[in-house]
């Protein structure tokens, strides 16, 4: 079940969500197929101007063609515990911070702009991204922890652990507070495997 940790924005964490064996195999999976922001981001979406302009790390989106039983299992098991439909998930993506590399402040929240352009230009029907899903593969040795400045809120990471934070209310309206850091990785590497639950269904 999730630990709820902040109210506003809405923060909740569970340590065990994941196996070390399924973190191993996620982070196996894409390790020699990471590469940085502007190489990854294909502009399908009207939010990929943050990840270019405030992320420092590497990654690597795992699309239909990309997943295996092993994420499926996962997102069945992300949307079981959120009461979502698996059909409303985000496809996943994998990324990886190593010491220096930082996610800067940022909001995952699309505005009106943006999933109007996400509607008429990529046809995109599934709206707001309502809550944003992160699985902690591997934490840091020191460093990297998940900062909510507006919630006084710092959640520290561990391997296996899942935080799931709420961009938006239900009715799609952004959530101010939800603005968070991925804090600068100091010793180490982290991994995280992420999600988001949209507003309506992905595929029609």
């Amino acid at each position: 079940a999730w630990s709820w940790l902040c109210r506003q924005p809405r923060v909740g964490s569970c340590r065990g969500f994941a196996t070390r064996e399924e973190c191993a195999h996620l982070m196996n999976k894409v390790a020699n197929s990471l590469t940085l922001p502007h190489e990854y981001r294909t502009g399908r979406s009207a939010n990929d101007d943050a990840e270019l302009a405030s992320f420092s790390g590497s990654g690597c989106p795992l699309g239909a063609m990309h997943s295996d039983p092993v994420v499926r299992l996962l997102e069945r098991r992300l949307a079981m515990m959120s009461d979502w439909p698996v059909a409303a998930l985000e496809p996943c993506s994998i990324v990886r911070y190593q010491p220096g590399e930082e996610y800067r402040l940022h909001v995952d929240y699309f505005t009106a702009e943006q999933i109007a352009i996400n509607r008429a230009q990529r046809n995109d029907l599934s709206g707001q991204r309502i809550a944003t899903f992160l699985l902690y593969l591997r934490a840091a040795d020191a460093g990297g922890e998940t900062e909510y400045p507006d919630a006084d809120l710092v959640v520290q990471g561990e391997a296996g652990m899942a935080v799931l934070h709420f961009n938006a209310a239900a009715d799609g309206t952004p959530d101010l507070s939800s603005r968070h850091i991925g804090r600068p990785v100091r010793a180490g590497e982290k991994w995280l495997w992420r999600s988001a639950l949209r507003q309506h269904p992905i595929y029609a």
